[in-house]
């Protein structure tokens, strides 16, 4: 009797080691995966950067993914923020100053006619006067573009029960119980030779 419970004694220690180092290595290899599928889906959203489409949704399935899984941590570029819509941002400097060249023509040749219809008879000194008053009264100038807005970051949480969130609780309960056991063990280990 004494000899079964010995050996179910150390068959259930055994699998408590094995079950332990396997959700170890479960989570290890899950938390991996993790940062895989970030890597991935952060390329897709600088691909949709570089190649004009559509970095919303791109962002939008990252930040799913990072708020959701532990290990994806996005890689910062020194003190920026890890996402930088570069091509996005350089496109909209890009439409802003055509914004502003289309604007100064037009206001240019409103100008010249306004001052042809106004002093028609005038000389080269006073339309030129006149087209000069006329552009300080219109200005046109350009919307700053903070590159702060084409700048993205997302916080990773520390733990979410995500599959290797749940490898991780597994494998440390199953540490604490083989811990516990033991201590349980040295404990009536060192009492018994008390005794005697």
């Amino acid at each position: 009797m004494q000899k079964s419970k010995r050996v179910l004694r150390w068959v259930v220690n055994i699998a408590l080691i094995l079950l332990f180092i396997s959700s170890g290595y479960l989570s290890v290899y899950n938390l991996r995966q993790n940062n895989l599928k970030m890597l991935e889906l952060r390329e897709a959203v600088f691909t949709a950067d570089r190649d004009d489409g559509d970095t919303a949704t791109a962002l939008s399935k990252l930040q799913l993914f990072v708020v959701t899984h532990m290990n994806t941590t996005l890689p910062k570029l020194g003190e920026e923020k890890a996402i930088q819509l570069k091509y996005t941002y350089e496109r909209r400097i890009d439409a802003e100053e055509a914004r502003v060249s289309a604007a100064r023509t037009a206001l240019s040749s409103e100008a010249t006619d306004y001052c042809q219809r106004t002093f028609a008879g005038a000389s080269f000194a006073v339309r030129s006067q006149c087209v000069e008053d006329y552009y300080t009264a219109h200005p046109v100038s350009s919307l700053e573009i903070p590159k702060e807005l084409y700048a993205y970051d997302f916080v990773t949480p520390l733990w979410v029960p995500d599959r290797a969130g749940l490898l991780i609780l597994a494998a440390a309960f199953l540490g604490l119980v083989l811990l516990l056991r033991l201590i349980s063990w040295l404990v009536v280990r060192h009492s018994s030779r008390s005794i005697q």
